[in-house]
């Protein structure tokens, strides 16, 4: 009787102690949950993680000339696709961004005549840093954002055209290094936001490939004529330039991007000329990802 007496406070001292470590427990996970949770948030919240990705498409009207298939300028028509890639990086305190920039186009065109036909068609990529990408408050004003900095392209495409026999095309290879700035500014118009951008791009030096005047390309692949074919270029022998304004606007669950790009192609070598003018209209999709070692969710 008296051993089942011990035994009955015994159980009761190793409840209570079990009791105390229970409620020891609880209150340090109560203790422990904000901080996981702040812990959490700063990791979601660091600029560098989010990458800004837009996919567009657009139609619009297309003039090129390229003297080396003929002296005439051709008119037409003009498709675009086009993924952009942003995103903040650690270099210099996180004040630098980095652009990835990938387009491909194709246009259908003809002489004032209407009696030839011209097929044109580019793809290039572009890869650029950008200064200041993390300011809000540029020149005091509240929510602007100036960025600016150097930025690569390479490109390759061709021209082709129905008259011609003896050399019915013409290629395009360049490789550019340009200087480009851009503008960001957050607004709301009735109670509803709106951020509007706007990016322009001119190449300062780069290199491309053109034949020489009334040269075929037999002569330069054939007969391994290839001097001068490669030529080294500047803001004056390549006077280009490409300027995108766009809008950014939530509709519904999504972020929906209106762009008008205008682009000017040039380049003058070998006693050549050739301009590749654009005016195009584009509609794209926004989507924000967050970067996790080395993948990206929603």
């Amino acid at each position: 009787m008296l051993q089942s007496k011990n035994n009955i406070i015994n159980n009761r001292k190793n409840f209570r102690g079990g009791e105390h470590v229970n409620v020891c427990l609880l209150l340090m996970l109560f203790w422990l949950v904000p901080f996981a949770g702040m812990a959490q948030d700063s990791v979601a919240l660091k600029p560098n993680k989010i990458v800004e990705s837009t996919f567009s498409a657009g139609v619009g009207s297309s003039n090129v000339l390229d003297t080396y298939l003929s002296p005439l300028n051709y008119k037409g028509t003009e498709l675009r696709l086009q993924y952009d890639r942003f995103r903040l990086t650690k270099m210099m305190g996180g004040k630098v961004g980095v652009q990835y920039q990938y387009s491909l186009f194709a246009s259908n065109l003809k002489n004032d005549a209407k009696t030839a036909e011209e097929w044109a068609g580019m793809a290039y990529a572009a890869l650029g840093y950008f200064y200041n990408a993390n300011s809000q408050n540029a020149f005091g004003v509240k929510n602007l954002s100036v960025m600016f900095g150097p930025q690569a392209e390479f490109g390759f495409g061709g021209v082709y055209n129905d008259r011609n026999s003896n050399n019915p095309a013409n290629a395009k290879v360049y490789l550019d290094l340009k200087a480009s700035a851009m503008v960001k500014y957050k607004l709301e118009i009735l109670n509803y936001p709106l951020s509007l951008s706007n990016q322009i791009s001119v190449p300062l030096v780069g290199l491309a490939f053109s034949p020489e005047y009334q040269q075929s390309y037999y002569e330069i692949f054939g007969l391994g004529y290839y001097g001068g074919v490669v030529n080294p270029t500047t803001f004056v022998s390549r006077s280009s330039l490409r300027n995108q304004f766009s809008a950014d606007f939530p509709l519904n669950s999504s972020l929906i991007r209106i762009s008008y790009l205008f682009e000017a192609d040039q380049l003058k070598v070998n006693n050549l000329k050739f301009h590749s003018y654009s005016n195009i209209f584009m509609i794209g999709y926004v989507k924000h990802l967050f970067r996790l070692r080395g993948k990206y969710k929603n």
